[in-house]
């Protein structure tokens, strides 16, 4: 995670938001949403809850008008379960990133780089399964505690 830390601090010294995508209803999924709902109680950053309607909250994200936008979700990469990798808006093309938000967000990434100049970073989690079911296998849980805490860090 100090790796991760290094990567991520320039942009943690900006004006920054951070956006918690997925669905609860597909196991893994669901990490994103987890962690921002998580980080909302003990942290003063500005955090979006989404789900699967990133398209919804375009014009509330434009309003706080942010240097950097942090997504954070399940995307299937090809790495271990609760293995974390950044990725930028170009890359996303390459990237599996199921049927529940594909087109929105990158319709809404598009959106949101022609209204704001922004710097856009994908926080993606490797899943280690996204059936139909509810809760994070023991693999994300301990990703998301190990997050929680790295941005928990941030605001110190």
């Amino acid at each position: 995670m100090n790796e991760l830390y290094q990567k991520i601090k320039p942009y943690l010294e900006t004006k920054f938001l951070i956006v918690g995508l997925g669905n609860s209803w597909r196991a893994d999924d669901a990490v994103g949403l987890v962690l921002a709902r998580r980080l909302k109680n003990k942290t003063k950053f500005s955090i979006f809850d989404v789900e699967t309607a990133f398209e919804n909250y375009l014009e509330k994200i434009i309003q706080k008008k942010p240097k950097t936008l942090f997504i954070i979700d399940a995307i299937d990469f090809g790495g271990k379960p609760g293995e974390v990798k950044l990725f930028n808006p170009e890359e996303l093309s390459t990237l599996n990133l199921g049927f529940t938000h594909n087109p929105s967000l990158n319709l809404g990434i598009n959106y949101l780089q022609n209204k704001l100049k922004i710097n856009i970073i994908i926080l993606a989690i490797q899943p280690k399964s996204i059936a139909f079911k509810r809760g994070l296998s023991n693999k994300i849980k301990k990703t998301v505690d190990l997050l929680e805490n790295l941005f928990i860090l941030c605001q110190r």
